[in-house]
C-alpha cells in the first residue's frame, strides 16, 4: 500500500517479502524520485500494510504487530510505538518448490483513523 505523508513531497511504501521494509521516498520532483530510507524489523518478518496519517506511518508488520513511525524526519523514521498482536510462531514459511513466504501471521491491517488505532489481526 502507498502512501503519502501530507507534505506531499513523501512517499511510504511496503513491500511484502521475506525481510519486507518500509520505504520511504522523496516524490517533490516526479522527475527525479529518490529513496530516503529502507527500516525493516528484521531479516526474515515482513510488512504488510502502511497508513501515513499526518506525519506518522501506522504499519501492519504480521508477526511483529502494529509499529507506528514519526516521519518528520523522511530519512530516519523513528519508532514511537508498537503493539505485537502475534505470540505465535514466527518461523519463515519454506514452500515445497524451495522458495521461502514470511509468516502472514499477525498484523494485517491498520486503521488509524479518529481518536483510535484499530489493527486486525
Amino acid at each position: 500500500m502507498r502512501t503519502a505523508p501530507d507534505d506531499g513531497a513523501t512517499l511510504a511504501v511496503s513491500e511484502e517479502v521475506v525481510g519486507g521494509p518500509l520505504y520511504t521516498f522523496d516524490i517533490s520532483n516526479p522527475e527525479a524520485i529518490s529513496l530516503l530510507s529502507t527500516t525493516r524489523v528484521d531479516d526474515e518478518d515482513s510488512i504488510h500494510n502502511v497508513v501515513v496519517r499526518e506525519r506518522y506511518a501506522f504499519c501492519a508488520w504480521y508477526v511483529d504487530g502494529l509499529r507506528v513511525y514519526d516521519l518528520a524526519d523522511p530519512a530516519r523514521p523513528e519508532l514511537i510505538g508498537s503493539y505485537d498482536t502475534w505470540e505465535g510462531n514466527e518461523d519463515v514459511e519454506e514452500r515445497d518448490d524451495g522458495s521461502a513466504w514470511p509468516n502472514v501471521n499477525g498484523a494485517t491491517n491498520v486503521y488509524p483513523f479518529g481518536r483510535h488505532v484499530a489493527v486486525s489481526d
